[in-house]
């Protein structure tokens, strides 16, 4: 087997340590050896092998069961987003159905009547994440059938494995028009239909770990048709749709769907619905010339309704070959063209801005959503992925409503949201899994405001708060914020989740538990630490996302008895005085060692688990032994695993770097060739006082 370059110019004498799965090796690096002497070590899965000096390896030619001195390699790089990334479902009516070939439905379909039927079916979501991550979300019930278990064929509660637990992944491969997703449970479609067969037939095969299906898209992206022969002869064929919204947030199954306005806002049917686009569309807008006499006179706008003091969320992305101001947001498309349209600072890089706008005093039919790039600044422009949402709640006047924001609508460190506002509706309180909160006398201090929460009889239900009016700046490194909780018992686990509200599927999450029955008690909420669901872990701290909304959960994961909790003072405190709540000791054992928390780290960064993840790597008195633990140990590490800071978390940069590290190697040894071109930490002293820092005494 020849494989695509992977290395070049690598010098001297090196040791080549490979992380493998079954037969395939997805990672290679090397340590100089000027104090290290190379033997081949069998590790199971994970084998260290000598190598010969060389200038410049291109290939490498592998039997498939090496024996001597070997090695295995798998060519990898930075994996880029996915066409596939979003949340994608059933397409109604003629979505489903099986037939004796590939495409058929010539034995059963879903027609109107099975699409009402089975609605807890035809609205879960199949989520593929940008990351190479996927996700069955299932809310509260899906269409269970007595395979299952279940006396009859019915909605009801999710059954595992196929209830969206899995930690899954999803490999496409385009040139062959399959995909693969990994994972126990998880499944696109309908879960009885694998490669094996069916899991309903009378000899059933066991779940696999993973399915193969084959798959084609419609040229704008939006329509996938899926299909998985299961047994010979028997193929399924599922037709989904993607939705626009991004799906329902796995937290908050019942959490309200904005309305997008924006027709073609990633430009996949060209200048379609656009104006100003014409002949400068290549899957985003592109304009080279933007000199002008004045600053409208280079626009690009697209028509729709808005409506009269309502508060919308406006976001895209741009970059320019300059740093250059634009003016971007919404207005009347006719005279007198009244905007609150504002400037915004581009660079050479894309950036995601987003916009919260009120149209006071305007809006019709004619109105629109408009980018300004004229005027004497010169440079070339590029917008994509443009979005314009409507908004529930209230938007925060700074002046009038005390929000706690001060003279803006960002929570800086100190700031405090504390509900003593008179100003109705500045809270925008919204429940959601049958919880009532209302603004409430402080049950301890009657000078005081506070939020009372009747919980809901849903695990999930919870309260949101000010909705895309408040923004909190969380980054690497402040990432704490705190709340008073009132709680009728001790050990009650509070979740607090912050979200971006123009895109629900940007959120990160994490819990503190109560110590105090009765009484007021500060909580701690970490942002570094994000909270797990059944060991799976969620979304980590992306400091990218604009954090706009935020949720409380009182007594997640328990249905509620109509029990009543408050809480106050929202805070946000920014960095906290303990080590990161990641540490490099992966596996627990009070030690940091190369080939098992090195090789751990570098796994997960590949997107390995279960067992490709951990067999061969656990120390012998490791604390954590399961995958799932260890899956939730990488993933609290978050961006603090981005050792080079080039805000991506890349097992050829980062992992090297790391792996360099556990093994001792210091200065320019660790950081030849693996700092990312794009890294704010650069120097080997910078990369070392960060990995120092994950790095606590045990």
């Amino acid at each position: 087997m020849r494989q695509k370059r992977l290395y070049t110019h690598i010098a001297n004498l090196l040791l080549l340590v490979l992380v493998a799965s079954n037969s395939h090796a997805v990672f290679a690096t090397e340590v100089e050896s000027n104090n290290v002497t190379p033997q081949p070590i069998d590790f199971g899965d994970t084998i260290v092998g000598q190598v010969s000096s060389t200038t410049d390896i291109d290939y490498l030619s592998v039997p498939p069961e090496p024996a001597g001195v070997f090695a295995r390699f798998f060519s990898s790089g930075k994996v880029t987003d996915s066409a596939l990334a979003g949340s994608w479902s059933l397409d109604g009516a003629g979505s489903a159905g099986v037939g004796p070939t590939q495409g058929s439905m010539a034995w059963w379909s879903a027609d109107a009547a099975v699409v009402e039927a089975r609605a807890c079916w035809f609205d879960d979501a199949f989520v593929f994440g940008d990351d190479g991550s996927f996700s069955n979300v299932m809310g509260t019930d899906t269409w269970l059938e007595t395979w299952q278990g279940v006396d009859v064929d019915a909605c009801g509660v999710p059954v595992a494995p196929h209830d969206g637990s899995a930690a899954a992944t999803y490999t496409y491969d385009e040139s062959g028009g399959t995909i693969t997703i990994n994972g126990k449970g998880a499944h696109i479609g309908l879960a009885k239909a694998t490669n094996e067969g069916e899991l309903s037939a009378d000899n059933p095969p066991v779940v696999p770990d993973s399915i193969t299906y084959g798959l084609t898209a419609t040229a704008d992206g939006k329509y996938l048709t899926v299909s998985v022969e299961a047994g010979s002869g028997v193929w399924w064929t599922f037709k989904l749709v993607k939705n626009i919204s991004g799906g329902t947030d796995p937290v908050d199954p019942v959490d309200p769907v904005t309305s997008e306005l924006v027709v073609n806002g990633d430009f996949q049917n060209g200048a379609t619905s656009w104006t100003g686009a014409d002949g400068a569309v290549t899957s985003y807008f592109a304009v080279a010339k933007t000199t002008s006499n004045n600053v409208y006179d280079v626009n690009l706008s697209q028509k729709m309704s808005l409506v009269p003091d309502a508060t919308y969320t406006v976001s895209f992305k741009a970059k320019s070959s300059i740093a250059r101001t634009m003016v971007a947001g919404l207005g009347l498309y006719e005279d007198p063209w009244t905007n609150v349209a504002v400037p915004v600072e581009m660079t050479a890089e894309w950036q995601t801005f987003t916009l919260t706008q009120t149209t006071s005093g305007f809006g019709n039919d004619n109105s629109r959503v408009l980018f300004d790039m004229g005027g004497d600044q010169g440079g070339q422009v590029w917008i994509d992925d443009v979005s314009v949402t409507t908004k529930s709640g209230d938007s925060v006047d700074p002046e009038a409503g005390d929000v706690g924001t001060a003279d803006n609508n960002i929570l800086n460190a100190g700031e405090v949201i504390n509900f003593n506002s008179t100003t109705v509706g500045l809270y925008g309180l919204d429940d959601f899994g049958n919880n009532v909160s209302t603004l409430v006398t402080d049950p301890i201090d009657a000078t005081n405001t506070v939020v009372s929460i009747v919980k809901g009889n849903e695990t999930w239900a919870g309260t949101t708060i000010t909705r895309g009016t408040v923004i909190y700046p969380l980054t690497a490194t402040e990432t704490i914020i705190t709340a008073h909780v009132w709680s009728p018992e001790a050990g009650i686990t509070v979740r607090l989740k912050l979200e971006e509200s123009g895109d629900n599927t940007h959120t990160v999450e994490t819990d503190a538990v109560t110590t105090k029955a009765q009484e007021w008690e500060t909580l701690t909420f970490d942002f570094s630490n994000p909270a797990t669901n059944d060991g799976n872990p969620t979304n980590p701290l992306n400091t990218d996302y604009v954090f706009d909304t935020l949720s409380i959960f009182m007594n997640f994961g328990s249905a509620g008895s109509s029990e009543t909790y408050y809480f106050d003072d929202v805070t946000f405190v920014g960095a906290g005085d303990a080590d990161p709540s990641g540490s490099l000791d992966i596996d627990g054992n009070g030690q940091y060692d190369a080939l098992t928390d090195g090789l751990l780290l570098l796994r997960g960064m590949f997107g390995l688990d279960g067992s490709a993840l951990v067999t061969g790597t656990i120390a012998s008195d490791a604390a954590f032994n399961e995958s799932v633990d260890i899956e939730s140990r990488i993933a609290t590490l978050g961006d603090l695993a981005d050792i080079d800071g080039d805000g991506e978390i890349d097992a050829l940069t980062d992992g090297l770097l790391t792996l360099r590290y556990l093994f001792g190697l210091q200065g320019d040894t660790l950081i030849n060739g693996v700092v990312a071109s794009d890294a704010t930490r650069t120097s080997a002293e910078e990369i070392e006082d960060h990995l120092k820092t994950l790095m606590p005494t045990l």
